[in-house]
């Protein structure tokens, strides 16, 4: 798989997952702090230019990896632009598309791009083994932790049928 590929492969792959986990989560509260979505957006291109530049992953591997989140981002998008109005009548249904929906779509899109950069940042510089390692020293519960697990064995069970 990419991700693991990726994981074992760049340059940051001895770096400590410790302080790989830290940036990611300094990202994931820029991305939530972030006040206009142009500030949220930085957050998301300096994250990712961190994973290519500094990782060594290459943008190719970035965007196969982010696609699908990427997908499902931008259907949110759709669904979160237009609303529904009904004009009191049941058979008068329109769609409309407001300025509130559009600068809801901004907000909501660059936060989600942010965090969207923040997880890549972590998954592709650290291996499964290595989280698992440091979520046990966080004292995370056993069963989680078995559960990530079994979720991350059959993305390959089902990437190889």
């Amino acid at each position: 798989m990419l991700i693991e590929q990726s994981a074992y492969a760049n340059r940051w792959r001895r770096v400590s997952p410790a302080a790989k986990a830290a940036f990611a989560l300094c990202g994931f509260i820029g991305a939530f702090v972030a006040g206009t979505p142009s500030a949220a957006v930085a957050v998301a291109g300096l994250l990712a230019v961190v994973t290519m530049a500094g990782a060594g992953v290459s943008a190719w591997r970035y965007l196969r990896v982010a696609a699908p989140a990427l997908f499902f981002l931008s259907i949110s998008c759709l669904s979160l632009a237009f609303s529904l109005d009904f004009n009191g009548e049941a058979q008068a249904m329109t769609f409309k598309l407001t300025p509130a929906g559009l600068q809801q779509v901004a907000d909501v899109s660059a936060r989600s791009l942010a965090a969207l950069a923040a997880l890549l940042f972590l998954v592709l510089t650290t291996p499964l083994i290595d989280l698992i390692v440091l979520l046990r020293r966080l004292k995370t519960p056993e069963l989680l932790l078995e559960m990530m697990v079994l979720c991350y064995r059959m993305l390959f069970v089902f990437s190889a049928a």
